[in-house]
């Protein structure tokens, strides 16, 4: 077998160009490696923003506008309520009209919010788009903390003990005071929704005219007429300057009819 010595170099000017073919070399690996990684972060991110928009406007934000669109059915039940309770209806019928009042269950999810943050796909989006999809996703991150407490006054509300017996001033006011709260919470989940809405617009994820018309169109064949198309200018428009008592009665009866 015939073994070839290395050939020596001749001159520097040989040695520099072998070192600059072994520089390029590696830099042209390295460029690769990173036009790769860059190609799958731009992946990773992608996806991650097609899940949180999906949830968003698939699914919080239509949840948060069907319950705009019925905050005013829930205060007129309650209405309903109250008036059963100053006249004193017979208990078992107070009961099928406390059994009645059924504000829908959301379950507000932020799966794909938390999966983006947890893998540290949301650390590579840049601080616009992080703050972008934090706005969008303010209001959800809460709202259980918000629903749980009206999930918990309904069920008071639909205790046995009120079915029966007869009324007592203790009976009412403890009724009535179930009714306050529940009415607070409507308010309170009105306004929050209705925040939701506006954070999203502002994120550009507006909800289409055909999915808000279909969720009009489904709120109305499960609570009848009192559901109403919720003016969100005039609402946006009175959130944003708050300053007195009368424009807090106007958001009031903007979202929830009173």
């Amino acid at each position: 077998m015939e073994i070839h010595k290395p050939t020596p170099w001749h001159g520097w000017r040989e040695l520099l160009k072998e070192v600059g073919t072994i520089v390029i070399g590696v830099l042209i690996a390295l460029g690769g490696e990173q036009a790769v990684e860059a190609l799958h972060t731009q992946h990773l991110v992608g996806q991650a923003q097609a899940a949180m928009r999906a949830e968003i406007v698939e699914d919080d934000g239509p949840q948060a506008y069907a319950r705009l669109t019925v905050a005013p059915c829930l205060s007129d039940q309650l209405d309903g309520l109250r008036q059963a309770i100053d006249t004193r209806l017979a208990p078992e019928a107070f009961g099928k009209l406390a059994a009645s009042y059924e504000p829908p269950h959301r379950s507000w999810d932020d799966q794909a919010w938390k999966a983006a943050q947890s893998s540290g796909v949301l650390s590579r989006m840049g601080a616009a788009e992080i703050d972008r999809w934090s706005n969008a996703y303010g209001v959800i991150q809460s709202m259980p903390e918000v629903t749980r407490p009206e999930a918990e006054a309904r069920a008071h509300l639909k205790l046995t003990r009120f079915r029966a017996g007869r009324w007592t001033q203790a009976r009412t006011d403890e009724l009535n005071d179930i009714v306050d709260d529940l009415e607070s919470r409507n308010l309170q989940i009105s306004r929050d929704v209705a925040q939701q809405i506006f954070n999203m617009k502002a994120s550009g994820l507006e909800l289409p005219p055909q999915v808000r018309n279909s969720i009009l169109k489904e709120a109305r064949a499960s609570y009848g007429a009192c559901v109403a198309e919720p003016d969100l200018r005039a609402i946006e428009a009175l959130q944003s300057q708050l300053h007195s008592p009368e424009q807090e009665a106007l958001v009031s009866q903007h979202l929830v009819g009173r």
